[in-house]
């Protein structure tokens, strides 16, 4: 029978719990994150958040150079508060921020090529493209462009002097890309339940194999639990991001089978880690953290010896390096190109005389309201007897962190 802790909760005694009682399951349900798969609305909020926070100054700035009637038109009908302006405006700076090769001799883009792409499939566009280009051009005497011959590189063009561009032509580059979206999106649900599937049946295997130290039963609780969504690289880099309190896993849209395979085998190891769950009361507000998650644990960074204000995960670098490891062996392969300086770090502790089974069995430990996590506090305590303190404290601030 595990001992049950106190009812009583302050800021220096957080309340441990379970991710089978009831309060950790409201908290969940309350996080999840709604399973929205389309450009649009959502998109754009995070877009006006960027563009409100950073450079809505840098949009005033700009209007102010103008001068009589066009000057007094935008600022005074809220041009600058149309999410199509500002869309514009992001598209605009994006691209104005490549380099000369990524502009010129590319066809990356970077986080809008796909949204650039995506419009010149409409022959609306296309055709819209050329008759701006062609006004500018036929100014400079130069021959004009050939609508089926428009390329992204002539789009961007189009974004260097943007108040050029009408907002009715922003919006219907957006409907596009919002169509192509919603029907890439739809296809992916499939891909999602088949790799799902997949992972369960590899995840089985290495069990079978004792090389998991989990039940079957909470493997299929914990990734049952996940949603699967898209997210628009036109706002968002990475793969794939999870979120184990709303239990959602955002991956790109874009992705090869490959690649999507790949991040979600590896956002799915996370979904798996062993927990520490606390409630922790702050300026008189109860909230649920985790205290960690796999190997990483929740504080502060420290920088040359204090500690600082910028919350972050310690350890993090070492739990994503044995969560890539333990992909990689879900996935049969034996090596890869993500996380490979923190998969270095741990091969040096492995050859130093850390067991492998050390970080698994740490790494899959879940707390215990009766032993805490001994598992945890074994690997820790090998880690600095072999390579000493310094060693995982220096490492803990996250120096080789690399995002997949």
């Amino acid at each position: 029978m595990e001992q049950q802790f106190s009812e009583a909760i302050t800021e220096n005694s957080p309340k441990y719990i379970t991710e089978y009682s009831p309060e950790y399951v409201a908290e969940v349900k309350s996080h999840r994150t709604k399973n929205s798969m389309s450009f649009g609305e959502n998109e754009l909020a995070h877009l006006d958040y960027d563009l409100k926070e950073k450079d809505r100054d840098k949009i005033y700035r700009e209007n102010n150079k103008l001068s009589g009637k066009e000057k007094h038109t935008i600022l005074n009908t809220g041009e600058v508060d149309n999410p199509m302006y500002r869309l514009k405006y992001y598209i605009a700076q994006k691209i104005k921020n490549l380099s000369e090769y990524d502009r010129v001799k590319s066809d990356d883009y970077g986080k809008i090529g796909e949204f650039l792409r995506y419009a010149l499939e409409s022959h609306d566009i296309r055709w819209a493209v050329a008759v701006m280009l062609n006004r500018i051009r036929k100014d400079k005497s130069l021959e004009p462009l050939d609508e089926q011959k428009i390329t992204i590189h002539d789009l961007a063009d189009l974004f260097i002097d943007i108040d050029l561009i009408p907002n009715g032509f922003i919006k219907k580059m957006a409907e596009v890309h919002k169509n192509k979206f919603d029907k890439k999106a739809e296809i992916m649900e499939v891909k999602f339940l088949e790799i799902k599937n997949d992972f369960k049946i590899q995840a089985f295997r290495m069990i079978d194999e004792g090389k998991l130290p989990m039940s079957k039963s909470l493997v299929e609780k914990r990734i049952n639990e996940y949603n699967v969504i898209v997210h628009d690289p036109i706002n968002k880099d990475s793969f794939g991001v999870g979120d184990a309190l709303s239990k959602t896993i955002s991956v790109r849209i874009d992705l090869t089978d490959d690649e999507l395979r790949h991040t979600l085998f590896h956002e799915y190891v996370h979904a798996i880690a062993g927990l520490t769950i606390v409630r922790k009361v702050k300026k008189s507000i109860s909230f649920i953290e985790y205290e960690r998650e796999g190997l990483s644990t929740a504080g502060f960074l420290e920088y040359e010896g204090k500690v600082t204000d910028f919350k972050r995960r310690k350890y993090l670098w070492l739990t994503e390096a044995v969560t890539e490891i333990i992909t990689l062996e879900l996935l049969r392969e034996d090596d890869g190109n993500h996380y490979m300086f923190e998969r270095a770090e741990v091969l040096i502790l492995i050859n130093a005389g850390v067991p492998k089974k050390m970080f698994i069995d740490a790494y899959f430990e879940n707390y215990s309201l009766k032993n805490g996590t001994p598992k945890f506090d074994a690997l820790f305590a090998k880690i600095k007897e072999v390579m000493g303190e310094e060693f995982i404290e220096k490492k803990g601030q996250g120096i080789f962190l690399m995002v997949i």
